[in-house]
């Protein structure tokens, strides 16, 4: 393959490619990042939580990742902004069983009874969902779900802490409302 060919994510520019398919809503081109990096981010994972929770870790990255590219997070580097995201879901899941909360076994425990195509069906109504929301809501909730401070989000937007938890808050009840909806 060429360098400039966007199925060749190989190459930066070939990844820059990819992110800006994915990004537009290409699946293919999701699916294509997914190949390459799925080995890379379940090693990653496996370096920091117990076998157990590797999946879970790995599938929750995925599903960050593909929503912060659809509500048009900047992605330089690939490879680190998703290494990123998934250190920081592994570390969130750490600092949660040690406070004695589980929260990517209840999570995903939907997830570990169901098939394949299920699956892919839920994260495709979950994707639309966070689609139809208003663009600040969904911008807020990207940035956040990619690991983002509250803080740092807080600043950027100009609105204090308070009332950025109420905006995620907000994006979050609409985003269960209406995945439980579909």
């Amino acid at each position: 393959m060429s360098g400039g060919d966007p199925q060749a994510p190989s190459t930066p520019r070939g990844e820059a490619a990819l992110v800006a398919l994915a990004r537009d809503g290409s699946d293919t081109a999701f699916e294509a990042i997914v190949a390459r990096y799925t080995p890379q981010l379940r090693r990653r994972c496996r370096t920091l939580l117990p076998a157990h929770d590797v999946d879970d870790a790995l599938q929750l990255t995925l599903i960050r990742a593909l929503v912060a590219l659809r509500a048009g997070a900047e992605v330089v580097s690939l490879g680190p902004w998703l290494h990123r995201i998934a250190r920081n879901v592994a570390l969130t899941e750490l600092a949660r069983e040690r406070a004695g909360a589980h929260p990517l076994s209840d999570a995903c425990e939907d997830y570990r009874h169901s098939d394949e195509l299920e699956r892919r069906a839920d994260v495709r109504a979950a994707l639309a969902a966070v689609a139809t929301l208003p663009a600040r809501q969904r911008a807020v909730l990207a940035r956040a779900a990619s690991g983002e401070s509250h803080a740092s989000i807080a600043r950027d937007f100009g609105v204090s802490e308070v009332a950025l938890r109420q905006l995620l808050r907000r994006a979050r009840v609409s985003l269960r409302a209406r995945v439980s909806g579909a």
